[in-house]
Formats: C-alpha cells, structure tokens, sequence
C-alpha cells in the first residue's frame, strides 16, 4: 500500500480514479442506493455481498445479479427499505497470482 500512496502522491491522482476497485455501493443509504438503481440494465453484472452479522466469509450472503430492472421491481423504494447489502460491480477478468484471487 506505500507503493500504491506514492504513485498517488507522485501523479497528482486519487485512489479512485486508477480504476482498481470495483464500483461499490452501500445499499442501506438512499443515496447510494438510487445511484445503484439508476444505472442502465446493460447486461452487467453485479455482486451483492451482505452486512448481516454472520454473513460475510467463505462466500455465505453473497449473490449475483444479472438482471437490474428485475431487482429494481423486486426491491422496491430504495427511501421504504433498509437493505443490509453492498452491491459492487462484477470483475469479469480479476488480477490473479498464481491463477488465484487475492485479498489486499
């Protein structure tokens, strides 16, 4: 991670903007929760990890979304509902080492 501060101090750039994490959204906040939902259904995918105590290793909570208008209809007011999810954009060709994902 000093690596990654350096180059950030050294170009003048933010962390955001080299692009080496996924877009994430806190669905329990309107905010991020209408910017989740506003986005066009263009085929992408998204993951939606849970914030549930007990659900967060070894993939328990975690699900694939490839339908957002479906999703949208299904869930509802974003302002009605507390959902307990992160929803992140889905990494169709991650960085792997040694052909395996990796935490940081």
């Amino acid at each position: 991670l000093a690596t990654l501060r350096n180059h950030v101090r050294k170009f003048k750039c933010t962390f955001e903007s080299l692009n080496i994490q996924p877009r994430s959204y806190d669905l329990n906040k309107p905010t991020d929760c209408k910017k989740f939902f506003a986005h066009p259904d263009t085929g992408k995918m998204w993951v939606l990890k849970s914030c549930k105590s007990g659900e967060g290793s070894k993939g328990a909570g975690i699900s694939v979304l490839d339908n957002l208008i479906k999703t949208r209809n299904e869930w509802g007011d974003c302002e009605a509902n507390a959902f307990n999810y992160v929803a992140q954009e889905y990494i169709e060709h991650p960085l792997l080492l040694k052909g395996r994902k990796f935490d940081m």
